[in-house]
C-alpha cells in the first residue's frame, strides 16, 4: 500500500523563489531599472531670427530717460516652429531693479504666443554694431504655451545704422539679428 509522505500545504512554498527555465536570470537592479522609463526630453526654445531694429527721437540716456528701441524679426525657433517676434529694449536711464538693458519681446505662431523678458548690462554704449548678450525668462505664455516657463539667454547683434537724418534728433535703424536659448520649458496646465 502506498502511503502519502507529503502533505499539502499552501503558502509553505515560496512563490518569489520559483523561476520560469524559458525567461532567464535577471539580476534585481536590472528588474528596477527595467521598470523606470528614461524621462522625456522637455522641449528648448532655441534659435537665430533676423529682423530691423529702429529707435526713433532724442537719445536721453545721459538725462536718465531709457533710449527705447523697437524690434521686429522673423524666423525658426527649435520647440516653437517658424515665429514672428515683436517688442521693445531699453537701453539706460532709470530701470527697476538697476539692470542697463530691459525688453520685452513676444515670439507668435499660429499656436500661440511666448513674452520673453530680457534684461543685460551696460545700457550706456552706442546701439548700432553693437553685440548685446541678454538673460532670458519666459513671463507669459497664450494659446498652446499658456502657462509655460523657462529661462535661458540671448543676444541680440545690431548691425550699422542705416538711416541718413540731417535732422535732429536722429532716429537710428538697421538689420538685427536676435539669437535666443532657453530650456528647458515647463508647461504648466491652465484652470478650467
Amino acid at each position: 500500500m502506498y502511503t502519502k509522505t507529503h502533505a499539502f500545504r499552501p503558502g509553505s512554498e515560496d512563490l518569489e523563489m520559483r523561476l520560469a527555465l524559458s525567461s532567464g536570470i535577471q539580476s534585481p537592479q536590472a528588474a528596477i531599472g527595467s521598470l523606470h522609463k528614461a524621462p522625456t526630453p522637455r522641449p528648448t526654445v532655441a534659435g537665430s531670427l533676423a529682423g530691423r531694429y529702429f529707435a526713433s527721437g532724442l537719445d536721453n540716456r545721459p538725462a536718465d530717460e531709457p533710449y527705447r528701441v523697437d524690434v521686429n524679426a522673423i524666423g525658426r525657433v527649435t520647440g516653437l516652429g517658424r515665429v514672428t517676434m515683436t517688442g521693445t529694449i531699453s537701453f539706460g536711464g532709470f530701470t527697476i531693479g538697476g539692470q542697463g538693458i530691459v525688453g520685452r519681446v513676444t515670439l507668435t505662431n499660429a499656436k500661440g504666443s511666448i513674452t520673453v523678458h530680457l534684461t543685460g548690462n551696460d545700457g550706456s554704449s552706442p546701439i548700432p554694431g553693437r553685440r548685446v548678450p541678454l538673460t532670458a525668462s519666459i513671463s507669459e505664455g497664450t494659446g498652446a504655451y499658456a502657462g509655460t516657463q523657462g529661462a535661458g539667454r540671448a543676444g541680440v547683434h545690431f548691425g550699422p545704422n542705416l538711416i541718413r537724418s540731417i535732422t535732429t534728433p536722429s532716429p537710428i535703424g538697421g538689420r538685427l539679428a536676435f539669437n535666443i536659448s532657453m530650456g528647458p520649458l515647463v508647461l504648466r496646465p491652465t484652470p478650467l
